[in-house]
């Protein structure tokens, strides 16, 4: 093997590691770049969630707000907090409770004959945590949602105040 022909073959294998050593760059590259995609459709999901039951009850509430049919009740599904919409006109006697249970927002909505329960309840969301206080002494609710964003869990704090009290 002549001097020439030595020299060719270094340069091959030189090109060659060049060449893996190039494509492995690549792909750890685009396999970061996938990780930290799905990361932030995640994050984006679960703070989307959070938003849409927040919206969802500030809607409920602003629907019917009239005086005093709106409250904070613990009985009506073995002591966990739900909020109660007693509604008025065309609905009277119609009754819409929410409620956060198992990772879930549900809405049960019943007629005064019937008593609240799951299974009458039809589910709208599903978030980390829902926790429903009153505000300033019954002039409304403040609804406190969570969301998990990068292994952190956040909070998105909603005060909906009553027009009629």
């Amino acid at each position: 093997m002549g001097r020439r022909d030595r020299n060719n073959t270094i340069e091959l294998i030189m090109v060659m590691i060049l060449l893996i050593i190039i494509t492995m760059s690549i792909f750890l590259l685009i396999q970061g770049g996938g990780q930290s995609y799905k990361q932030i459709i995640a994050n984006k999901d679960s703070f989307d969630k959070a938003r849409i039951a927040s919206s969802f009850i500030n809607v409920k509430i602003k629907q019917n707000d009239y005086s005093e049919s709106i409250e904070i009740v613990n009985d009506k599904f073995s002591n966990i907090p739900a909020i109660k919409i007693t509604h008025h006109g065309d609905e009277e006697g119609l009754f819409t409770y929410l409620l956060f249970k198992d990772g879930y927002l549900y809405e049960c909505y019943i007629d005064e004959f019937d008593t609240p329960s799951l299974s009458l309840s039809e589910i709208v969301v599903k978030v980390k945590n829902i926790t429903f206080e009153d505000y300033k002494d019954g002039k409304g609710i403040v609804v406190r949602t969570s969301y998990v964003t990068q292994d952190n869990v956040m909070e998105l704090r909603n005060i909906i105040t009553f027009r009629t009290n």
